[in-house]
């Protein structure tokens, strides 16, 4: 277990309490808006489409931010993010005196628009500065605030339905805008001073010019976003799908049942992601990890596959279990690509600073809300067009498609690398692609940043080291 000193315990405490913040927010309404929207004459497709149309938004809005975080300053849109969000649900706490169909439905897009721009910053502004004020723990640190993520993921339905019942619509919503208020209010005071300039570090000669093209651009960032793309993908896939396939094992399953399938799901990949984060620090290469959570996912997909097409046994508890399983699996894809996409950026010549940081977020941020927006549409149209069964095995197919990307990138990324200890605290690097019978080797010599001599293979960075 890392330890933290006094500035990082209360840099981590402000980006827990945001996290939960913010993720409570989020799932409030999931109870409360599509049953008020009905009475207002709403269709099904259209609300959803006004749920869903915050991840979508968020989509355009994280590269964005990304780009000009080192512009404006990350304490200032970090700040300005949460006190939009609270506006957001003071407002949305009164959208029910809104009168007629087409106004509410205005209304309730305008709303959702402005919470995303809101919510973007967040994990824009979060990702950015861990990587800078906790160097030595990126993925655990990550992976922790993951778990006051799912926490808030729970909390929201059930103040929902506690305090509606108090207060009636508005009554979650003031709450929330109070608890956000809080939060933006505590981070204003106690945002890391030294993650708040906008002074970008000056760009060495060689390095690539820090842009989201440039960062595309390199293969094993793709792949990355590739297994990020497919893991949170899983999340909507699950909402869809594993409703029907309770109802398969018992037609007269209670609502309570699904919901604790659901809650064992989000528990297991909650806290699942420390130990997964801190492993992922100390492993070669975060590429390992990835494969890991792709296998393991990829494996649950086809067993709920063949339990469809009724070749294996299917029970409620052996469900329950599975997406507990599941929840693991996709725990391993989404925090492995995390540092493995800030490594991979260093790696690949881009400067160690806040531009590169909030572009790394940006691009990574896009693509999780991408896979959260596509996994409810396309598991929808999956499960109309090809059935339960088919749907579980299309999706597997592109999660062994990340295993043989994964594998075929690791084993090419090891031949190229080779690392052999140095003498007197240094490392030297060799470029096996030009070691010909040790003829023409071409050495880099780093010194150790710190006491921590660290060699990574592979898709991974010499994180801890500096040219000479």
């Amino acid at each position: 277990m890392v330890q933290y000193n006094r500035k990082q315990w209360i840099t981590f405490c402000v980006f827990a309490l945001t996290n939960f913040s913010i993720h409570t927010s989020n799932s409030v309404i999931a109870p409360l808006y599509p049953g008020l929207a009905s009475d207002k004459g709403a269709s099904a497709s259209e609300y959803g489409l006004i749920l869903g149309l915050l991840q979508l938004v968020m989509v355009i809005a994280t590269p964005i931010y990304g780009k000009y975080i080192n512009s404006v300053g990350p304490k200032r849109m970090y700040v300005t993010g949460i006190y939009l969000v609270a506006i957001y649900n003071v407002f949305l706490g009164f959208i029910d005196h809104v009168d007629g169909t087409e106004a509410f439905i205005g209304v309730s897009l305008l709303l959702q628009v402005i919470a995303a721009c809101g919510v973007a910053t967040v994990p824009i502004v979060t990702y950015s500065v861990i990587p800078r004020e906790f160097p030595d723990n990126i993925s655990g640190t990550f992976a922790c605030l993951e778990i006051f993520s799912g926490l808030g993921l729970m909390a929201g339905p059930l103040l929902a339905g506690i305090l509606e019942e108090v207060g009636g619509f508005t009554m979650p919503f003031i709450v929330v805008g109070c608890i956000l208020t809080t939060a933006g209010t505590v981070a204003v005071f106690n945002f890391p001073s030294s993650s708040s300039s906008s002074k970008t570090n000056q760009i060495e000669e060689g390095t690539n010019k820090p842009s989201m093209l440039a960062l595309v651009k390199i293969p094993a960032i793709l792949l990355f976003m590739f297994a990020l793309l497919t893991s949170t993908f899983l999340f909507g896939f699950l909402w869809v799908v594993f409703g029907p396939k309770l109802q398969a094992i018992d037609m007269d399953i209670t609502s309570m049942k699904v919901c604790i399938v659901f809650a064992i799901n989000a528990a297991a990949y909650s806290f699942s992601a420390p130990g997964i984060g801190c492993w992922s620090d100390r492993i070669s290469s975060p590429v390992l990890l990835t494969i890991a959570g792709a296998l393991t996912t990829s494996t649950t997909l086809v067993y709920w596959g063949l339990q469809a097409m009724n070749v294996l046994q299917d029970t409620y508890l052996l469900s329950a279990l599975s997406a507990a399983v599941l929840g693991a699996g996709i725990a391993c894809g989404i925090v492995s690509t995390f540092s493995g996409t800030f490594r991979t950026a260093l790696d690949s010549g881009f400067p160690d600073d806040l531009t590169t940081t909030g572009l790394v977020s940006g691009l990574w941020t896009a693509f999780y809300c991408m896979g959260c927006f596509l996994g409810p549409f396309l598991g929808g149209v999956l499960l109309d067009t090809v059935g339960n069964a088919w749907a579980y095995f299309i999706v597997a197919i592109c999660e062994l498609l990340v295993v043989c990307a994964s594998v075929i990138y690791y084993c090419s990324s090891r031949r190229r690398h080779r690392a052999v200890p140095g003498r007197s605290g240094y490392t030297e690097i060799i470029d096996v692609e030009n070691d010909n019978n040790n003829n023409g080797d071409e050495y880099k010599t780093l010194k150790p940043r710190n006491d921590k001599t660290k060699v990574f293979y592979g898709s991974t960075i010499q994180a801890d080291y500096v040219q000479v």
